[in-house]
């Protein structure tokens, strides 16, 4: 009987074949080895599909609306400096659903309210901008309100792409120390004709918190003693005595900064107002003359553009 050998797996190979005749055992086991060494089959290469135009990413092929600036000019960085050094509040914003594109209500430091739409094509409809120029107020959204980190490079664009908008919006924070007080933006929606909600009036004395502030001077009343703050008695919101001379020396029909309700004059400090309908707000002209070459910047709600643009630059 021929000699078998058993395989590693298993099998029993017969030495005894035609086809082992002739060999040696040296040639039998290489043949063992190959017989072992089964051929491995590698799996086709995966062909490389062509992209479709239709589905590209949209930063690559998006264009943006203007030339992409690689660093801030310095006529940008004059309107910062200038934003630095006035007041300026947001007295309304509307955005529409996950729309890429939100409109601002702002209040120059002439008393002018402004349109800033933060969009593609960044705008406002100040005399500054009108020129083409990157104007404070669309600085004051992108930097203040909208808080875009200076080493961004976004804010001083002219135009923007849809995932830096997306960028902007989405890291935007809310931020209430640029808000205007509530009184202040329903006066602003009473005389532009927007609906609001009526806030019951209230006879107590507000004392003002650490995020409160005058609405002359905009400097912090938190802490102040209320020998030095003058109250309304219709609203119960408090602004600095000295301030209150101030506004009252210039106010032709005197009313509450917050609440717009006209001010008893038989006690300057702690008369109660009685409510008067609102009608548009005009700017007090001697009041904003004064601001101009004073250190503290006044701002009055206007419902319409009177005031002087030709500050607004």
């Amino acid at each position: 009987m021929g000699k078998r050998k058993r395989a590693p797996d298993g099998d029993v190979i017969d030495l005894t074949g035609p086809e082992w005749h002739g060999t040696d055992s040296a040639g039998a086991s290489a043949s063992l080895r190959q017989q072992e060494q089964a051929p491995q089959t590698s799996p086709p290469k995966a062909k490389r599909l062509r992209k479709d135009p239709q589905s590209s990413d949209v930063s690559l092929t998006e264009k943006r609306g203007a030339k992409l600036k690689k660093s801030c000019p310095k006529n940008i960085l004059d309107r910062v400096a200038r934003v630095m050094s006035q007041r300026f509040f947001m007295i309304d914003r509307r955005r529409e659903g996950n729309e890429l594109r939100e409109e601002f209500k702002v209040l120059g430091s002439t008393g002018n309210v402004y349109t800033v739409t933060i969009g593609k094509l960044p705008s406002c409809d100040c005399p500054d901008a009108s020129r083409g120029n990157h104007c404070k107020h669309i600085l004051f959204i992108y930097l203040k309100v909208l808080q875009v980190p200076q080493s961004s490079g976004l804010w001083y664009q002219k135009a923007l792409l849809t995932n830096e908008l997306e960028s902007i919006f989405t890291n935007a924070p809310l931020a209430p120390g640029v808000l205007a007080h509530d009184s202040v933006r329903n006066a602003y929606a009473s005389a532009t004709g927007k609906n609001q909600t009526a806030e019951s009036s209230s006879t107590k004395r507000r004392v003002p918190g650490p995020e409160d502030s005058c609405p002359i001077c905009y400097e912090s009343m938190h802490g102040e003693s209320e020998g030095r703050l003058t109250f309304c008695e219709e609203c119960g919101n408090a602004l600095h005595s000295e301030c209150f001379e101030q506004w009252r020396r210039s106010a032709a029909k005197l009313t509450c900064v917050w609440c717009r309700a006209e001010w008893n004059k038989g006690d300057m400090n702690n008369s109660r107002c009685q409510v008067h309908p609102l009608g548009d707000m005009s700017i007090l002209g001697g009041l904003l003359a004064s601001a101009a070459s004073a250190t503290r910047v006044v701002i009055i709600a206007t419902g319409g553009r009177a005031g002087h643009p030709d500050l607004e630059a």
